[in-house]
């Protein structure tokens, strides 16, 4: 997943995320790029831009607030959700989503959802009385990405390590599990079919 880094002056402190139950999905109903969004949010008086992603129209992805900070683009659910928004106005009768756009969308909540397996992915719409992010957004279509499977011993230690259980000894639980890999042994894929949360290998 290429994500292309900002650098941005921020007015004030950002604070960090207590959780992260949901993705929310937004339109910006304009175009421009993610300078002007964050300059935009500046005027508004907020800290800056309030979304952590944004999709440009020829699929390049920016980094807005950092991953792990509140956003501000949802109110009542900023602190608990990543907001991720796409350029272009998809309200607009007949608007259709550039391929390129749409790819790069599908491939972020791939990933996304590999870091935060438990969230739900919904629109602005459905915690505000707002368009957002428009009648014409290929919602549910966007949803039928393609989920990546952890394979290597390092992923799969640090998802259970995150989601599971406390693991004190992180390099050397990676080299068993390595060895267990190997060997095709029964740990290994008790652990790939529990962060992957499926019944059997894929």
């Amino acid at each position: 997943m290429n994500i292309i880094k900002t650098n941005f002056s921020w007015n004030g402190s950002l604070s960090k995320r207590a959780a992260t139950n949901y993705i929310i999905i937004h339109h910006r109903a304009g175009n421009g790029d993610v300078n002007s969004i964050h300059s935009q949010h500046l005027k508004n008086g907020w800290t800056g831009i309030g979304y952590h992603f944004y999709i440009r129209k020829d699929g390049s992805v920016y980094e807005g607030r950092p991953l792990d900070t509140v956003g501000a683009h949802t109110s009542g659910k900023n602190s608990v959700s990543i907001g991720i928004c796409f350029e272009g106005n998809y309200e607009t009768q007949n608007a259709e989503m550039p391929t390129s756009q749409f790819n790069a969308g599908q491939e972020l909540l791939a990933h996304l959802t590999t870091l935060y397996p438990s969230c739900e992915i919904k629109r602005h719409r459905d915690f505000q009385a707002t368009a957002c992010p428009g009648k014409y957004f290929p919602f549910e279509k966007i949803l039928k990405y393609q989920k990546p499977y952890l394979t290597s011993a390092s992923d799969i230690t640090s998802t259970l390590n995150k989601l599971y259980f406390k693991i004190d000894d992180i390099s050397g639980f990676i080299h068993s599990l390595e060895k267990a890999k190997s060997e095709n042994s029964p740990m290994y894929w008790g652990y790939y079919k529990l962060v992957n949360n499926i019944a059997s290998p894929q």
